[in-house]
């Protein structure tokens, strides 16, 4: 589902690609992108022991701004399936920015002095309170700021057992061949976005598409994103500064 901030990770896990044959293979798994969603993949995947992963970024240092906002409960239930340190990170990360942002309640604001009725006047209740209230594991929706959170992420995979890490790469193209096995080309960029004329081909029992909403690997294999949560409402983002007078 298009709410979920996961959802890109789940519906390439189902489609793309690859069951395993008899081929030799340079990895497990193939992570096309190390974004929030691939590099939250691929921290998974070592929790799970899978030996050889490798994953392939363009970019080389984190993007300035925030594309995704929320974390909902079920991506804060499966950073505990990673490890405990990374749900630990999360909360405390939340509670910084609900400080920063006047917010008591986990993305709802307080009022006049911090006091709101029903009891959620203290982060820590409020977090109690949110779970509580929606018979969950965790809250059901918790504000983060992505560069933060992707940084982080980022930082951690370089100790991930069995991943490799491959910035300032570009992915040209995806492909089944063989029996089932996955196939990717790559071209190395330079931090000017040059391409070297030297195309690398990996291949693995399966690849992972996490490149985005706008998704090339999606595109280039003719697979659909239309996601379920609100199937007739078109959605428009956008990022901007309002001036009011107290």
């Amino acid at each position: 589902r298009k709410s979920r901030f996961l959802a890109p990770l789940l519906v390439a896990v189902c489609t793309v690609l690859g069951v395993a044959g008899s081929e030799s293979f340079d990895a497990d798994v193939i992570i096309i992108g190390l974004g929030p969603v691939g590099a939250f993949f691929a921290h998974l995947l070592s929790s799970h022991g899978i030996p050889r992963v490798l994953g392939f970024e363009k970019s080389r240092k984190v993007y300035w701004a925030p594309r995704a906002v929320s974390w909902d409960d079920y991506t804060i239930r499966t950073s505990r399936t990673v490890g405990e340190e990374m749900e630990a990170w999360m909360r405390w990360h939340a509670r910084i920015l609900a400080d920063l942002w006047g917010h008591t309640c986990l993305g709802m604001k307080s009022g006049k002095g911090g006091a709101r009725s029903g009891g959620c006047d203290h982060w820590d209740a409020s977090w109690a309170w949110r779970t509580n209230a929606m018979l969950s594991t965790r809250p059901p929706v918790v504000a983060f700021h992505q560069p933060s959170w992707e940084r982080w992420l980022r930082r951690g995979l370089g100790n991930l057992s069995g991943f490799t890490a491959n910035f300032g790469y570009k992915v040209l193209e995806t492909s089944i061949v063989g029996s089932s096995t996955c196939q990717v080309k790559v071209q190395r960029v330079d931090e000017n976005g040059a391409s070297d004329q030297q195309v690398e081909t990996y291949r693995a029992k399966y690849c992972v598409a996490t490149d985005g909403g706008a998704s090339a690997t999606r595109r280039q294999m003719g697979l659909k994103y239309d996601g379920e949560t609100f199937p007739d409402q078109p959605w428009v983002v956008v990022d901007t500064e309002v001036h009011q007078k107290e």
